[in-house]
């Protein structure tokens, strides 16, 4: 490269040693530096702080979402205990104060579990099932209340996939 200069009014050509060869994208950004692209560090803090502040928002709602997950499991499980107690308390001997049959059958206690009213937050379906291991509902024997609940995951720019929560409780008839 040559520089043609003015010195004492006679014009002298000038050469100027060549740059030592850098890297092509060294090159490649300092033309784009030099065109006005790219104008030193001006911005990379905005562009950090979204990544960042993305990365953050993913792990608060993912943590949101566990815990929610946790108080739905802890729902399901108390509606098997009520459903559970609803039916010892309902066995094939039990009557009301006018002398009436209050005895209670699998779909009676099926039916109270499932319209407990708990708040479904998760948005999910409750599926309860009653059974009677000892095969009927005299006192001494046992009822199993077995609660299914499947939780939807949801989770922005994933594929929406159910969580399958179970809770059992067992009891044995006092009336």
């Amino acid at each position: 490269m040559t520089l043609r200069s003015f010195q004492g009014g006679v014009r002298a050509k000038t050469v100027v040693p060549a740059r030592p060869s850098v890297s092509r994208w060294r090159g490649l950004l300092h033309g784009l530096r030099g065109n006005g692209f790219v104008r030193g560090e001006r911005g990379s803090s905005l562009i950090e702080f979204a990544v960042s502040a993305g990365v953050l928002m993913t792990f608060t709602f993912a943590l949101m979402e566990i815990c929610v997950a946790f108080y739905t499991d802890g729902m399901i499980s108390e509606a098997a205990r009520e459903g559970a107690r609803y039916a010892v308390v309902r066995g094939s001997t039990c009557t009301t104060s006018s002398g009436g049959s209050c005895t209670v059958t699998a779909a009676q206690i099926k039916t109270f579990t499932q319209g407990l009213g708990y708040p479904n937050p998760g948005g999910g379906s409750l599926i309860a099932t009653a059974s009677f291991p000892d095969g009927d509902e005299v006192p001494g024997h046992r009822v199993l209340i077995s609660v299914t609940y499947s939780f939807p995951i949801r989770f922005p720019l994933l594929r929406t996939t159910a969580l399958p929560l179970t809770a059992q409780a067992e009891e044995v008839f006092v009336q």
